[in-house]
């Protein structure tokens, strides 16, 4: 809660600016993540906005590496499993140094440290088809805030999200939702649940007012009367829904919280309503945040009761029966009307004088209704709880309007599909019948939206007459067992009255056969889609987290782990293909093109004009749904597991180790170990080789000599040379990380040059040396030099691209060696030291060791410095893109003034600001102290700007 961490949350501040004086940039990633981990209450929706931004531009701004998607997300991941693991001191520890160590873009460590959090590798061109059509924030039963909700969904890849609320939403809510997605770059969908009555149950159906994905145009849609009207008929209809959540919360306290006390062999006390409903916060309260409140209280008292216990077997008893007791358990066995018969159940339609306007319409008239107020609305029918003769009549009652339908949900799928037998036979007969496996319900429907979508009517009446086959024989099946049953499950007048229902729903099933041709043309000229989601709340357990991702739009090596986990059963793949198209894009910003034959040569690389852009993407095409067989969507998060059960265990008393202590060693440390564990195997090779005393003793150190001096130089190349600012230090610019590495690999150089290639290999097999072929020795010893070090490269988990760079530089390296073999023979020769040749073969490695690196600094140096103007220009670009948006602002805040004339006079103009416009002048600063930073302590940024 720092003020000054807060103050650096300002907008404009640019994460290279002034604020790298303020506090460690740690420090700052940690402020932004705990600014948006709190509940919902905590800090309002801008301030959140404002971390979210603030933590965005930390991650991704500032990073120079090549793996910069890849890079930010398992940085943001990090520091969240960082701030609440308060706790363990060595664990946070242990997250710091992971967190520094990520930051370097290593991608051997991203690619460990993403497989450790179940995230998978995204392509860097961020083109992945990863999405969710239905997930949950705080706003309804889930736990995170719409900030929140959009972060995690960016840190797993997810870049298309449909977040759902119940009956209304608020405007605040839309403002946050949007603009936290615009910040991440995830497109987000709004869709509002609504409940209607069909038959014996509540259908669910999910509006989307398509065309209004910005803050100005839903917020403005929002204002609209009519649409004020609908959401206040909403929250009647969350407010009568919620009666039985309180209800069963009574229950609960009367009944089952005594049972649970007995069984347990605990004192928990009476729930109160209040705590409730301050642990909801803004959300509408569910039985899933009821069955959540229990749980956390049945943990509390039990650690209580646990923590004074002297019996130790008694102890483990307590906690060993905690763990069996999960949410869903809960639900089951207390929360669901099955277990709380005297309550009404508001998943069955009544007709209470209370009953809200909403749920006495029609699905059409539902339908028709929302469609008045936005016509580009999308429909999405849920499945839950329907069966096919629903699904089929729902599609014809409300003529043509529903235009998705759910046809996979990860909730639904983990739970298991409901039965198609009708609630009222199943309380007669006293059990469930079973009539239709999950695969076939799921087969069915499919083919109905199929023979709609293809507009086919011979398949349309083949998959009608199917469903009402199936129908018939569910009847006949219900007799059989109704009549094979006990007598204590045959009230005749209730069962003829249910099967007289059944067969005039059969005639009403019938008739939609008998007018095919209208049911037909409802859908002719549309397509019925799709629609896949999660149902992710953030709470349950034992189901998959929110995102799914179509594996051919992963890298490879993403593509190979998922199949790995697969087999593992770690991921899943559910029984849906995505249909994809990968569609390639072109623009060009230099002028009109020409025609004629030079648009031949222009597609080729060598004469693409550097202005052009190319990227690639995929867009859907549809999905296809084969019950029973994998297909190609994976589940990107895993199954939820509690967060609490550590906690049961009492593991927090116990005393804290650390593993694998090198990986976590001082990094000071590790980098001399490395410089000495390298200097072994080189000082062994000369001493052990060379009989001049030269050398065996001096060798290993001239080699490291020249190797510590190329990265040195390298480095102060690229950040500005001798030109670059005088605040700016040489060793400020030097990654000594870097150079332990660089020494720790060139150490083996030196047995596999010196030894194995130059004087086992050419000298001792071919007889090759500096007097019989010069130009053959370099040319072999480079190229080993150049395998050698692409091999390390690659193992390090540099870019290829880097990998092959070293490769062909020690091939450059080949004719620098040879002409510095030739001048110091000369040399040599002139000083009439005899021998020439001997010495130089002495000497060869070293000096094409150093024709290597050489070429090394010079090209790395300029790849560096490049890289460093490209950091500058996109800093440059921001804070120059800011100060025009604040000059903008100026201009409307001062219409009759000539805003231009202003800034002429800095004195007059922060004067005129301090007076009317405060948070402008405030702006105004922290853009001039950032351009002032850049250019003092910068690498590059004099050159850049």
């Amino acid at each position: 809660q720092s003020r000054n961490l807060r103050s650096l949350l300002v907008e404009h501040m640019h994460p290279q600016g002034i604020k790298e004086m303020a506090a460690p940039k740690g420090l700052r990633i940690a402020y932004a993540t705990a600014s948006l981990l709190g509940s919902f209450e905590q800090g309002t929706a801008s301030d959140r906005i404002k971390a979210l931004r603030s933590l965005r531009d930390e991650v991704s701004l500032s990073s120079t590496s090549f793996y910069q998607k890849n890079t930010a997300r398992i940085l943001v991941q990090i520091m969240k499993d960082l701030l609440r693991c308060r706790d363990s001191k060595i664990r946070q520890l242990q997250l710091a140094h992971d967190f520094r160590m990520v930051f370097t873009g290593n991608q051997r460590r991203v690619r460990a440290e993403l497989t450790k959090y179940h995230l998978l590798e995204m392509p860097e061109e961020w083109n992945q088809f990863a999405f969710d059509d239905h997930v949950h924030d705080a706003n309804t039963k889930g736990r995170k805030s719409p900030t929140h909700l959009i972060m995690d969904a960016w840190i797993k890849g997810i870049r298309y999200l449909t977040v759902v609320y119940y009956n209304y939403v608020s405007p605040e809510v839309i403002d946050e939702l949007i603009e936290a997605s615009a910040i991440l770059n995830v497109n987000v969908q709004v869709g509002i649940e609504m409940l209607v009555q069909h038959r014996d149950k509540y259908v669910r159906f999910t509006w989307e007012p398509h065309g209004v994905n910005n803050n100005r145009a839903f917020l403005k849609f929002l204002e609209d009367k009519a649409v004020k009207k609908l959401m206040e008929d909403g929250r009647k209809v969350s407010l009568y829904q919620q009666k039985y959540v309180f209800e069963v919360f009574d229950n609960f306290n009367r009944k089952y919280r005594k049972n649970l006390n007995d069984d347990l062999g605990i004192k928990m006390s009476s729930l109160q309503r209040r705590e409730f409903i301050d642990f909801v916060g803004a959300g509408q309260p569910s039985l899933l945040h009821l069955a959540s409140f229990i749980r956390n209280s049945l943990i509390l008292q039990v650690k209580k009761e646990a923590g004074g216990e002297t019996d130790k077997q008694k102890q483990n008893r307590l906690l060993e029966k905690l763990r069996t007791i999960d949410v869903e358990m809960i639900i089951e066995e207390f929360l669901l009307p099955s277990r709380n018969p005297d309550i009404h159940d508001p998943t069955r339609p009544g007709s209470e004088a209370d009953l809200p306007e909403l749920l006495k319409l029609s699905p059409e008239e539902l339908l028709r209704k929302l469609l008045s107020l936005h016509s580009s609305s999308k429909f999405t029918l849920n499945l839950s709880n329907l069966s096919a003769q629903d699904i089929l009549e729902l599609l014809y009652t409300c003529k043509g309007l529903i235009t998705h339908i759910e046809i996979y949900n990860l909730k639904n799928a983990a739970h298991g599909m409901t039965s198609n037998v009708p609630g009222k036979l199943e309380k007669i007969v006293g059990e469930s019948v079973d009539l239709k496996s999950p695969e076939e319900h799921y087969r069915l429907v499919r083919s109905l939206q199929n023979a709609l979508s293809d507009d086919n009517v011979i398949s349309l009446k083949r998959v009608i007459q199917t469903i009402i086959w199936e129908y018939e024989e569910q009847r006949l099946l219900l007799k059989k067992h109704v009549e094979l049953s006990t007598e204590q499950h045959k009230p005749e007048e209730t069962i003829n009255r249910v099967f007289k229902q059944m067969v005039e729903r059969k005639e009403q099933l019938l008739d939609i056969l008998y007018h095919l041709s209208t049911f037909h043309n409802y859908y002719k000229k549309r397509t019925l889609s799709s629609r896949i989601g999660s149902g992710s709340a953030g709470q349950a357990e034992h189901q998959h987290g929110m995102g799914m991702v179509v594996l051919e739009t992963l890298p490879a090596r993403a593509k190979q782990l998922v199949l790995k986990e697969v087999a593992k059963k770690k991921r899943t793949l559910i029984p849906v293909t995505g249909l994809l198209t990968r569609n390639s894009h072109t623009c060009c910003h230099d002028g009109p093109r020409s025609t004629g034959k030079s648009d031949f040569f222009r597609t080729l690389p060598v004469f693409r004009k550097p202005g052009c852009k190319r990227w690639k993407d995929w867009s859907l095409d549809g999905f296809k749904v084969h019950p029973g067989i994998a297909g190609n969507i994976a589940t990107l998060g895993g199954s939820a597991q509690t967060s609490e059960r550590a906690g049961f265990t009492g593991s927090d008393k116990t005393k804290e180790k650390l593993r694998r202590p090198w990986k976590y060693l001082n990094t000071h440390l590790k980098n001399t170990l490395k410089v000495v564990v390298g200097f072994i195997p080189a000082f062994l090779t000369f001493y052990l080789t060379k009989e001049w005393w030269l050398l065996a003793y001096l060798g290993a150190f001239i080699w490291f000599a020249i190797t510590g001096s190329r990265n040195i130089i390298q480095s102060v190349l690229g950040g500005g040379g001798l030109r670059r600012s005088p605040l700016l230090p040489w060793n400020s610019l030097i990654s000594w990380s870097r150079i332990a590495d660089s020494l720790f690999y060139t150490g083996f150089s030196v047995p596999l040059l010196d030894y194995f290639v130059k004087t086992v290999l050419l000298d001792h097999n071919l007889g090759i040396t500096t007097g019989t072929n010069p130009i053959l020795l370099y040319s072999v010893m480079g190229l080993a030099n150049g395998i050698y070090i692409s091999s390390h490269n690659i193992f390090r988990g540099l870019p290829k691209g880097a990998a092959a760079g070293n490769f062909f530089r020690s091939i450059l390296a080949i004719p620098l060696a040879i002409i510095l073999n030739s001048i110091i023979g000369m040399a040599l020769q002139f000083a009439g030291i005899p021998d020439a040749a001997g010495i130089l073969q002495k000497w060869a490695a070293i000096i094409s060791k150093f024709a290597s690196d050489c070429v090394a600094a010079v090209i790395e140096g300029l790849v560096d410095r490049q890289t460093n103007i490209r950091t500058q220009l996109l800093g440059y670009r921001t804070k120059i893109s800011q100060l025009f948006a604040v000059f903008a602002k100026l201009d409307l805040q001062f219409p009759e003034e000539d805003v231009l004339e202003m800034l002429q006079s800095p004195k007059m103009m922060m004067e005129t600001l301090n007076f009317e416009a405060q948070e402008q002048e405030k702006l105004i600063i922290v853009n001039a102290l950032d351009l002032m930073y850049f250019w003092m302590y910068q690498p590059r940024a004099r050159k850049a700007l």
